[in-house]
């Protein structure tokens, strides 16, 4: 599955619930989704709020589960293909940094 058949699949999901019409209780604004991917992104930090070990993998991968969920609502709201983005900025990144055990360069 790549990321357009899941935001695809969280887009039916919401529709069937009826939380995607103009009189839902949560609008989908991109404030709104920014702020749930923040909120849910401090309940994955929390799962390390006293070490570094992982106690809970499924608690673990159930909140990184809801970031990602509300990154990719906030990718629709705010038409951004969330894929070609990442791709894009791998490829930043790539001319940013000096691979490890390359002489470094100035970029």
């Amino acid at each position: 599955m790549d990321l357009t058949e899941l935001q695809s699949q969280i887009e039916t999901f919401i529709d069937d619930l009826g939380w995607a019409g103009a009189h839902s209780p949560w609008p989908r604004t991109p404030r709104n989704m920014a702020t749930s991917v923040m909120v849910e992104a401090a309940e994955l930090l929390e799962h390390f709020q006293w070490g570094d070990e992982i106690r809970d993998r499924d608690g673990l991968a159930a909140e990184m589960a809801d970031v990602l969920i509300y990154l990719l609502q906030l990718a629709t709201v705010s038409g951004v293909d969330l894929e070609a983005a990442a791709l894009d900025k791998l490829a930043l990144n790539r001319r940013r940094f000096t691979p490890v055990g390359s002489e470094a360069t100035t970029k």
